[in-house]
């Protein structure tokens, strides 16, 4: 009956609709029940629930999802130490469940410690390492991998100076709808002659503008 009752909880929880500000207040009291029997997948919607009207609470069922193995989980226990939500802020910690969660196989854990490394966040800064990481994200298409790849090449942060690098990146991030690549390739429109469009300034700038808008 768990196991039944698990894999209707998680079904429901990649139904976005599924759990309303309205509906959820309706169903916190068996979804409690369910996650004091072990269903993880209760203990994960009750975090990401309670989130805003209760930190503390949401920390302690991520927390023990993670120590459930949930690999997800971990990652947003390292988000909350990252961000001080529900938990002190303690960013060697963050470091340390984004580790967890990117040897769980958490692909977007990998793009979080990526960028541990690449600014010196709860670990030494190690640019080469961020590097790797991001590009094993961006290659399991997590598009902010993607974006935070864009941004090495077009600054040269860890790698060469590479705008036409850059530019796939942030195309391909955009392809996804990630918002922000969506922005720093309207940027690099307007400033690199190294995309799709060469050095056709007037055509650069109306593509630039309609990212924008």
């Amino acid at each position: 009956g768990r196991v039944r009752l698990e894999l209707l909880l998680s079904k429901m929880q990649s139904e976005e609709a599924s759990f309303t500000e309205n509906n959820f207040e309706a169903m916190r009291e068996p979804l409690t029940a369910a996650a004091r029997l072990n269903v993880v997948s209760a203990m994960e919607i009750l975090g990401n629930a309670l989130r805003k009207r209760d930190p503390k609470a949401s920390f302690a069922w991520l927390s023990t999802a993670a120590a459930a193995g949930r690999a997800h989980a971990m990652s947003e226990v390292g988000l909350r130490y990252s961000n001080g939500a529900g938990v002190e802020r303690d960013l060697v910690k963050a470091a340390q469940w984004f580790t967890q969660a990117h040897d769980a196989g958490d692909v977007s854990a990998g793009t979080l410690l990526a960028e541990c490394y690449l600014y010196g966040k709860g670990v030494n800064k190690n640019e080469s390492k961020a590097i790797g990481l991001l590009q094993d994200a961006a290659a399991a298409k997590d598009a902010r991998a993607m974006d935070q790849l864009g941004n090495c090449y077009h600054k040269g942060i860890g790698v060469a100076q590479d705008d036409a690098a850059a530019f796939r990146q942030y195309h391909a991030a955009a392809q996804l709808n990630y918002l922000d690549s969506v922005g720093n390739l309207g940027v690099l429109y307007l400033t690199s002659d190294q995309t799709d469009l060469g050095k056709n300034e007037a055509a650069r700038t109306q593509k630039a503008l309609s990212l924008f808008r």
